[in-house]
This record gives C-alpha cells, structure tokens and sequence, in this order.
C-alpha cells in the first residue's frame, strides 16, 4: 500500500468512527469516492480525504453552528470557521479553487481569521463568505 493512503478500515479507526455509520455514510454518497487497490480491491482514502471526512464528522455531531450566510453558487453544506480549516484543506483550496482561495486570503488578511466563516458545497468547493463584526 502507498504511503499515505489508509484503506476504509484504518481510515475509521484513525478518524473514530464505527463501521456501520462508515457504511451508511458511503451508501448515501457522504463520503469522498475511494480509489481501489488494483490487487487486493480494498478501498483506499488518502489524508487529503480524511481531511474531507473529518467535516462530514463535525457536521455530524453537531459541532458546526454558523448564522445565515448569502450563497453565491450552489448549496451550502458545511460551515467552517478560516481558523479552524486544515493546512490539507487549504491545500485542495489552493489547488481546486485558486480564484476562490484568493478572495478568501484578501478576506482574512483584511479583517482575520476569527471573524470570516467559509461555506463548501458537498465537493467541499468554497460557496460563500461570511464576516462577522
């Protein structure tokens, strides 16, 4: 197996959580699309996936809470806080979304981190903005 690659099994030990929500998660299409081992056909996920699944977790539990925000494209799935995004996101962000990851860059640089939340649609691409004053 590559490195850094987990197959489903070490990628829900890894991020906690148990197998029958994995499933069901993976049957009604939450999850990212896992590349299959050519050999052994065991799903593989990589950190940059992970990263995506530790928002469905948050979303999950409850831990995301964010006020009405304006959206500018599609559907707003998730809400994420800029100081608590991840380095790997930013990463996807910087190479999926580079117009989008600018305007958010100028946002933080202008007013901070603490007070700009980002919305994702479920292809975790940035949506909208908001700041809070």
């Amino acid at each position: 197996m590559k490195k850094g690659f987990f197959t489903a099994k070490q990628a829900r030990e890894k991020l906690g959580v148990a197998r029958n929500t994995w499933d069901r998660w993976e049957a009604k299409g939450k999850l990212p699309r896992p590349r299959i081992h050519p050999m052994n056909r065991y799903r593989l996920y990589s950190d940059e996936d992970l990263s995506k699944i530790k928002l469905i977790i948050e979303e999950a539990s409850g831990q995301k809470r964010g006020a009405k925000m304006n959206i500018i494209n599609g559907e707003v799935k998730y809400l994420i806080p800029a100081k608590k995004i991840t380095p790997a996101l930013w990463d996807v962000l910087k190479k999926e979304c580079r117009r989008s990851y600018k305007k958010i860059q100028q946002r933080i640089a202008e007013v901070g981190s603490e007070r700009v939340t980002i919305g994702f649609d479920k292809d975790l691409r940035p949506v909208c903005e908001q700041v809070r004053f």
